[in-house]
């Protein structure tokens, strides 16, 4: 996705990257390692386990009742993927999932073998919407599948809700119910405009989080990742939250050495107070872009589908004038996304929502 000529430079507005500065917290702790005799040791040694101090604050900050409902994992597609193998190890050999969707997911199941069953998503999908799509595949839930739902679904958006998907998990309990919520903290902050304090920010990031379904049904599985709304991309860390039994069934499926030393110190350090504040208002701040950049293109006749993540969708029309629109912005050093070969979205364009700076370059 990535390629040669948008690697490195310009505005990357196109792989829904944090595009803020790292919190003060973050860069001490990198400093910390940089300088300290432990640092340098740890360079040379594989992180074999979560640190049980790690786990507890995440547990904390995703309000779930401790460590035993935390898999710590390099990057939430490492957990998408092991929930694939998990499956594939129960011999739940079908994967339904609403379309269009995150791409990697859908090579996941592919690669291991897992049928791929799509149902429509629209383009401004409502959960009644969804539900009533997902149903046509009760049979199929019934005897058991591996049920993806984005929350919020990339591309296009939309949330499930705490009741829907416990229900479904109830209904459907030979299934299993796997929960993308890469972005969710942006989802979260978006639920109120309200200004983000030291006090609420946890919970405002947490707020359309169904971490707590998680630990409560052994057949939901939710994964979350710290490369989004906190910037760590580049050390690859995330998270799987479940039920504890579950959550140890899933560890099988990960290496102890994925997940690194300097990842675990950053994610630790995004998760003192002060540094969820910053990165709260961070979230609040990069919702004003989004709006900023849907306001631009709506303003001149564009059709754009807002989210409540860190990207829009916009319509550029055919699937030629999409392909000349990303061209002509990359000639500018601006890189934005293609999706017009995806389900559903011929001749549409995503783009993230970053800083002022990558706004002004874009518009």
């Amino acid at each position: 996705d990535i390629g040669p000529d948008t690697a490195v430079g310009g505005s990357r507005m196109h792989l829904n990257e944090y595009q803020w500065p790292p919190s003060p917290e973050v860069l001490d702790a990198l400093g910390r390692l940089a300088t300290g005799r432990e640092g340098a040791a740890l360079l040379s040694q594989y992180a074999t386990g979560s640190p049980p101090e790690v786990l507890t604050a995440v547990a904390g900050y995703a309000e779930v009742p401790g460590p035993d409902n935390i898999v710590l994992v390099a990057g939430s597609a490492e957990a998408l993927r092991a929930v694939v193998d998990m499956c594939a190890q129960r011999k739940i050999m079908r994967a339904i999932c609403g379309v269009p969707t995150y791409t990697h997911f859908a090579q996941f199941v592919r690669l291991r073998g897992l049928a791929f069953v799509e149902y429509r998503l629209d383009l401004r999908p409502d959960e009644v919407g969804r539900l009533k799509s997902l149903r046509q595949h009760a049979a199929m839930m019934a005897a058991g599948a591996l049920v993806y739902l984005g929350n919020p679904n990339n591309p296009n958006g939309g949330l499930w809700s705490r009741g829907a998907v416990a229900c479904l998990a109830d209904t459907y309990p030979n299934s299993v119910f796997l929960v993308d919520e890469a972005y969710t903290e942006f989802a979260g902050v978006a639920l109120s405009d309200a200004p983000i304090t030291l006090d609420d920010a946890a919970a405002r990031l947490n707020a359309a989080s169904l971490a707590r379904e998680a630990a409560l049904h052994a057949n939901i599985i939710v994964t979350r990742t710290f490369s989004k709304a906190f910037g760590l991309a580049g050390v690859r860390i995330g998270y799987a939250l479940a039920a504890p039994n579950t959550a140890r069934e899933l560890r099988a499926h990960i290496s102890p050495k994925s997940v690194t030393h300097i990842a675990m110190a950053c994610a630790r350090a995004c998760l003192l107070p002060s540094a969820l504040a910053y990165y709260g208002v961070n979230a609040q701040r990069t919702a004003l872009e989004r709006a900023r950049i849907r306001e631009y293109f709506e303003t001149r006749g564009w059709y754009c589908v807002d989210t409540c993540a860190n990207y829009v969708l916009l319509w550029a029309g055919a699937d030629a004038d999409a392909d000349a629109l990303v061209a002509r912005l990359a000639a500018r050093g601006v890189h934005i996304r293609n999706r017009t070969s995806e389900p559903s979205l011929a001749g549409f364009v995503r783009i993230t929502a970053g800083n002022p700076d990558t706004t002004r370059a874009l518009t």
